[in-house]
């Protein structure tokens, strides 16, 4: 359903305000130089009355209805169709289990018009809408005169701009949990856990760049300003938008080979422990093994022994035990075997 509908009628210089479903309905493209539709979970009535109104293609209606797409921008004769993912920054946005909850947001932008489509709630659209609503949207452009009107690229731009900046947050998660891990890894006690939750971050950093790295492609479309939609004054700003999402991307390539070599460091702390436990059975055993071989040689039941009758043999054997025992912990104790 249509959830919210703003829109400026033609040669009008006031700001966009909201409009009835029925204002929409009965009136054509024409009579507006700033209409923007946001739709909710859009049923085949919605997408008719878009593609009458717009005249958007069939294949981006088809994708719409199937959601579920890979971040893109298609574009046609006098509008984009551009899908896009928000990472959502609400505190149960990223769990280790689960990894980042993402929200498909789907976009419609022409010259004077603007369409988002999404099957849920999305933070930054109800954002957006309430400053409208509220008057408090201004115009992007730094140079703006109190004068200039709010218009459909200013609408664009905020959006894009506000997806891009909601995966910093995300980045900030893996950063604290990166950290966690390095800390624990090098702790005395290793938890058992460990290796776990390394793959669990490394396979939230590939489902985070899958989001992110198609969207490099959608800003890399709209600079080269092929359709003409908005003002070369708004280039600039859309290149920043860019650097953020290159900047995201670099990040989660850091985060990934960071969480790569720590499943290396994790298998060779591992491996170096066992090692180590290893040389201490060793050692031990080598130790017990000469206690044994004394006590075996004066436990013989032979009649000819020399030490068999001897006064001092018992005390003898025990202070040849100790003796050689404690030169055995002391040469393994050196060689840091103990």
């Amino acid at each position: 359903m249509i959830a919210s509908a703003f829109g400026r009628p033609t040669g009008s210089t006031d700001a966009p305000g909201p409009l009835d479903l029925a204002d929409v309905e009965a009136r054509t493209r024409a009579a507006f130089d700033f209409l923007w539709l946001d739709v909710v979970e859009p049923t085949a009535a919605d997408l008719a009355l878009l593609a009458r109104l717009f005249g958007l293609h069939q294949l981006a209606l088809e994708d719409v209805a199937r959601q579920h797409q890979r971040p893109k921008i298609d574009e046609y004769s006098d509008h984009y169709f551009l899908v896009l993912y928000d990472v959502a920054t609400r505190p149960t946005g990223v769990t280790i289990s689960r990894g980042p909850t993402t929200i498909e947001l789907q976009m419609f932008w022409g010259r004077d018009f603007f369409v988002t489509l999404r099957a849920e709630p999305c933070p930054i659209v109800d954002d957006i809408v309430s400053r409208l609503q509220q008057g408090n949207l201004r115009p992007v452009l730094a140079n703006a005169s109190a004068s200039h009107r709010l218009v459909v690229a200013d609408l664009a731009y905020l959006l894009i701009d506000a997806v891009v900046d909601g995966y910093f947050p995300f980045l900030d998660v893996m950063a604290e949990r990166s950290e966690e891990i390095e800390e624990q890894m090098f702790a005395t006690q290793v938890p058992r856990s460990m290796l776990e939750d390394i793959f669990s971050m490394k396979k939230q950093l590939i489902q985070a760049r899958k989001v992110v790295a198609p969207s490099r492609d959608v800003l890399n479309v709209l600079l080269r300003h092929d359709l003409g939609l908005f003002d070369s004054e708004y280039v600039p700003y859309f290149q920043d938008v860019y650097d953020h999402t290159v900047r995201v991307i670099d990040s989660l390539d850091t985060y990934r080979d960071l969480s790569s070599s720590a499943i290396d460091i994790y298998l060779s702390l591992v491996s170096n422990n066992v090692n180590q436990t290893v040389k201490r059975m060793t050692a031990l055993t080598a130790i017990f093994m000469v206690q044994a071989l004394i006590a075996g040689i004066y436990g013989m039941n032979f009649e000819n022994m020399p030490e068999l009758r001897w006064t001092y043999g018992y005390p003898w054997a025990l202070g040849l035990m100790a003796s050689i025992g404690l030169t055995m912990v002391l040469v393994f104790r050196r060689m840091k075997w103990l």
